[in-house]
């Protein structure tokens, strides 16, 4: 009689989530042999060998309450396929990774279904950065949540919800060669590398792309000798390359992980949409400036509920603006320019910057062991 393998139904919404859920499903693989993969899904996840994604995620890739109503007739057919693709599956735990309100909103529908497996949720919302109550419904609907840091978990204890902390997985991601990137792209010995990364989202790319381009372009008349490089993920690359095209000072674009990495490993200087990619290159200890926005009347909303100082991890850690932060009104071509030269005219910045936030790059382990492989511990005790 031949044994059924037992199944996992993935939930990732979007580049980040891609990322960890395929290096979680690897170390599953080297602890259980006899398991296989279904859900969704990005290119990360879709190398892990025998999972394809039932959907295109691209559309799951929307920030801000308005961005997010704007498609929500969209969204809520998505969500109401992959529900459907659950309840057939019959799957033996469900697995979300990042995206918490996307994992909510299909979980809460697949339980009215008639689901009942243990759902089990990575990177926990980040409730200690605004509304804090909201931990209660999140308690409610995962029956445990892995969360990154320690300090998170008491939100989510007081009610009664599963919670343990794994550490940061990017302390455990491949930390890139520059000697590798420098060999594959010739051309940039003896130049200053400047990564130019808009984000994985559409209205990340919609705020990001003009900037970056007339930063670009001043940069170029400044310093004789800067290349750019602009990273591409899938959900957003057809549209990046359509608009990149018609830049005066094009970026070289660099795809897959490893160029990736490697690549920061290279960069002198990084501007970026903040997210986890701003604590990669932290890691790797490149300078960066870090841009966010959202529309106006999402962020009249949500300057109502934040509890923070500063939006980039490194600097929420370490309680100081290590990282400089261009928030709303201040992401103008003029403040980013003028960030990105005070890097690149300070010979010392970078020994600087490295002292300054090893304190913070510290706190991103949670005790012995990978965080990819105690997730994977953690979901296949919930598989008999």
């Amino acid at each position: 009689m031949v044994k059924l393998k037992k199944k996992i139904f993935i939930i990732a919404g979007e580049a980040s989530g891609d990322i960890l859920a395929s290096s979680i499903m690897e170390k599953i693989i080297d602890k259980k042999k006899d398991v296989a993969f279904v859900g969704m899904g990005g290119e990360e996840m879709q190398k892990v060998s025998g999972f394809k994604s039932i959907i295109d995620i691209k559309d799951f890739s929307v920030m801000g309450f308005v961005e997010v109503l704007k498609r929500y007739r969209t969204l809520k057919r998505k969500i109401d396929f992959v529900v459907d693709e659950i309840v057939k599956a019959k799957p033996d735990v469900i697995m979300s990774v990042d995206a918490p309100s996307l994992a909510k909103a299909i979980i809460l529908r697949a339980k009215k279904r008639g689901v009942t497996v243990p759902c089990v949720h990575i990177v926990a919302p980040q409730v200690w950065a605004w509304r804090p109550k909201r931990a209660k419904k999140y308690a409610k609907v995962f029956d445990e949540i892995l969360c990154f840091f320690k300090f998170e978990e008491p939100f989510f204890t007081k009610y009664g919800g599963k919670i343990k902390a794994i550490g940061h997985p990017a302390i455990e991601r491949y930390k890139g060669d520059h000697s590798a990137f420098t060999n594959k792209y010739k051309f940039v010995r003896g130049k200053k590398i400047i990564a130019l990364i808009p984000g994985s989202r559409e209205a990340e790319i919609d705020v990001m792309l003009p900037v970056l381009k007339e930063v670009s372009e001043r940069l170029r008349d400044k310093y004789n000798n800067c290349s750019f490089f602009m990273p591409l993920v899938e959900s957003t690359e057809d549209k990046v390359r359509s608009i990149v095209e018609t830049w005066d000072a094009k970026p070289a674009f660099v795809k897959g992980s490893k160029d990736r990495y490697d690549m920061f490993a290279r960069s002198n200087l990084a501007i970026c949409a903040s997210g986890t990619v701003s604590l990669e290159l932290a890691i790797r200890n490149v300078p960066t400036v870090a841009c966010y926005k959202v529309s106006k009347l999402t962020h009249f909303i949500i300057k109502r509920f934040i509890s923070i100082k500063y939006f980039s991890l490194v600097n929420i850690l370490s309680d100081e603006m290590i990282i400089p932060e261009l928030f709303q009104d201040e992401l103008t071509a003029d403040n980013v320019f003028n960030e990105a030269c005070k890097v690149l005219d300070d010979k010392d910045y970078k020994k600087k910057y490295t002292k300054k936030i090893k304190p913070s790059i510290d706190m991103l382990k949670a005790g012995a062991g990978m965080p990819s492989t105690k997730a994977a511990t953690e979901v296949l005790k919930y598989i008999k």
